[in-house]
């Protein structure tokens, strides 16, 4: 459903718009294949995806999915993932240190926003009156 979002209206330049997309999980994925066609779909698209894996389940496949070590591919879409726009946040190595997890969490954030905008060439509005 993001997906369809995030192409309905892209944004430009006057209509600056980012997408974030935040799950949190206790278990494992079901539907991998079709999770990893999404996650590469998305790639072109303003939108980031943060993943806390909450619990002690086995996370493997989301590791997987934050395409740091290995960039995703689409065996559907015959591609690789545009960006790595996946953050996966396992809350259990955190949980005792707010401050940590929420650096850990919104880490990538700021770098996937600012590539998206550099790769379709949109500089941020002036700033308003009010704003200054």
């Amino acid at each position: 459903m993001v997906n369809n979002i995030c192409e309905a209206d892209p944004g430009n330049y006057n209509n600056q718009k980012f997408q974030v997309l935040l799950i949190i999980t206790d278990g494992v994925i079901n539907d991998m294949n079709q999770t990893i066609d999404q996650v590469v779909r998305g790639s072109n698209n303003p939108l980031a995806i943060i993943i806390v894996g909450v619990g002690n389940a086995d996370f493997g496949q989301m590791d997987k999915l934050d395409g740091d070590n290995e960039a995703l591919y689409s065996q559907t879409q015959k591609r690789y993932a545009a960006a790595d726009i996946v953050q996966f946040v396992p809350f259990n190595d955190f949980k005792h240190n707010p401050t940590l997890l929420a650096k850990e969490t919104l880490q990538e954030l700021p770098g996937q926003l600012v590539s998206y905008m550099r790769k379709r060439q949109i500089v941020p509005l002036p700033r308003t009156e009010m704003q200054r």
